[in-house]
């Protein structure tokens, strides 16, 4: 049996680098990001999004979406409630600050793809080609009085050059679907809505040719897929069947979607390796401290890599403030866990009276948006948030029992001005210190310190020093040393001076087994929330 060691609560037995920061006392290598985010779709994106988590072409960790840029993501999307969420957290205050550099996602859900079955037999040649679509519900394409709305569509043209030829041209529908309060998400009405060309082929004559453009064409395989094609005899495309079809939508059909408790686990399982830093999770509401929730806070604070963090929307309004935002905060009890309370409104000019309601999803989505464009050091107290008003204006006791219960709050305050973010902080309970003994804390700002800096040195001790292929011999590779993987460590601790530490002392290194350990003192770059300023008259 191999040698195991207890070590941040945990048995370790397998080969690695690991790290904790568990005592309070008084050139970058890093490519490690701490803007990373995992958006874990439980039925919000249904209608919308890609395949799922059990997905019939895409499955596992292949249905798990990685985008960089909001446009790819909205693209993606194509309708829905996160069509703003997707703008929330990629642009929190609008081109102005950064927001997350990239974003998981990921569905829930077991999905079938819709079909396009495109018949060219009107001739004696031809054949008939099957094209895969977009996978989900809101992959089938409808159209009104021709025009198509929604999911996607094949069109055929004759050539332009040479009218023997023909074109075939591949649409989506740019329907996005309503807001609950009944107005459309995207601001343009159904019968607005215009069908976006997304890929076209050059003028061609045959299946042959059609096969080639869908098997290589980048546009094209971004929402389609070759599933078959069976010519006939030479395969020739003819003018009876630009006569059958020509510019008429040859409309996908089926695409199913299922959401479940066992596809959550099948997504917690896919994510373990990613190199995710937030989770935001669509359950909120009456389901901020339900199953799902409970589920994702368990695997972050048993089996995820590296410490990572939840945001959840609680209450959007005065009314269920204490259920749905104070009961799950003291439940989840736990630094991974962070519960965001009020909805917000925003100002639009096609919506009820100019002005409309989200929920606190949408203010969790402007919170992860705006941290994880700040370097971990930097705190989200008194950050300004790019909404227009609170639904639920919080009393300044209900402030005070929000923040002793773990809950994140947000208030207008005319001296920015702006709604900003009165405190940062997550759900342990054990609150009245700001750092407890065993490193636990109750600032984000800390938690997110202390969470990168581990991971950094886990990364880069694990490539630098036990990661040569020659072997990691202390007799053979100088830098196994106990004095050189002190040094190592100064070296490394020095490059966060000033970023996310202040200082760091007493490194101390000894070897147990095939084992060694490294102790040393660290001063986090701690948020400064509070100032107090007493001043005495002299004289009158």
């Amino acid at each position: 049996m191999a040698t195991s060691f207890v070590f941040g609560g945990k048995v370790i037995q397998e080969p690695g680098a690991y790290s904790t920061i568990s005592s309070v006392k008084g050139s970058q290598v890093q490519n490690i990001s701490s803007g990373s985010v995992l958006f874990i779709d439980n039925g919000i994106g249904a209608g919308y999004g890609g395949a799922g988590i059990s997905g019939t072409n895409l499955s596992g960790k292949n249905a798990i979406y990685e985008f960089t840029e909001l446009s790819d993501f909205r693209n993606f999307i194509r309708g829905g409630e996160l069509l703003d969420i997707a703008e929330e957290l990629f642009q929190p205050y609008g081109t102005q600050v950064p927001g997350i550099s990239k974003l998981y996602f990921v569905s829930a859900k077991a999905s079938t793809q819709s079909t396009i079955t495109l018949a060219l037999t009107a001739g004696t040649n031809g054949g008939t080609v099957v094209f895969d679509t977009v996978e989900g519900v809101g992959s089938a394409g409808v159209e009104d009085a021709g025009e198509l709305k929604i999911g996607f569509a094949v069109t055929m043209h004759a050539g332009t050059f040479d009218p023997s030829k023909f074109v075939f041209k591949f649409w989506r529908g740019s329907w996005g679907g309503l807001y609950s309060d009944g107005t459309p998400n995207t601001g343009v009405t159904r019968a607005n809505a215009k069908p976006i060309l997304v890929a076209e082929t050059e003028e061609i004559s045959n299946v042959s040719e059609l096969e080639a453009f869908a098997n290589g064409d980048y546009n094209f395989l971004k929402y389609f897929k070759l599933a078959s094609s069976t010519p006939v005899l030479t395969g020739a495309i003819d003018a009876l069947d630009l006569t059958a079809l020509g510019g008429s939508n040859v409309l996908s059909t089926g695409g199913t979607e299922t959401y479940s408790s066992a596809a959550l686990d099948l997504v917690l399982a896919a994510v373990q390796d990613l190199d995710y830093s937030i989770v935001l999770s669509d359950r909120e509401g009456a389901n901020s401290g339900g199953a799902e929730n409970l589920k994702i806070a368990n695997h972050l604070a048993t089996e995820a890599r590296f410490t990572k963090f939840l945001f959840v929307g609680g209450s959007a309004n005065s009314t269920n403030f204490v259920t749905q935002s104070i009961t799950p905060a003291i439940a989840f009890d736990s630094i991974h866990c962070h519960v965001v309370h009020g909805g917000i409104l925003k100002n639009l000019t096609y919506a009820p009276s100019g002005v409309r309601e989200y929920t606190a999803l949408h203010k969790a989505a402007y919170f992860v948006g705006r941290m994880a464009g700040l370097d971990p050091q930097i705190p989200m107290t008194f950050k300004i948030m790019n909404y227009d008003g609170e639904v639920h204006e919080m009393t300044s006791a209900e402030r005070k029992f929000a923040t002793k219960s773990g809950v994140i709050t947000t208030k207008y305050d005319p001296d920015f001005p702006g709604n900003i973010v009165l405190n940062s902080i997550n759900t342990l309970q054990n609150n009245t210190s700001i750092l407890n003994a065993d490193g636990s804390s109750y600032s984000i700002q800390a938690m997110r310190i202390i969470s990168q800096l581990n991971k950094i040195i886990e990364v880069q001790s694990k490539l630098s020093l036990l990661g040569d292929q020659t072997g990691a011999n202390p007799a053979t590779k100088a830098n196994l040393s106990n004095q050189s993987v002190r040094l190592w460590t100064a070296a490394l601790l020095t490059r966060y001076e000033g970023t996310l530490i202040t200082s760091f002392q007493n490194i101390v290194v000894s070897r147990e087994q095939d084992a060694i350990f490294i102790n040393y003192e660290v001063s986090l770059n701690s948020e400064i929330t509070k100032l107090f300023f007493g001043g005495t008259i002299i004289n009158i």
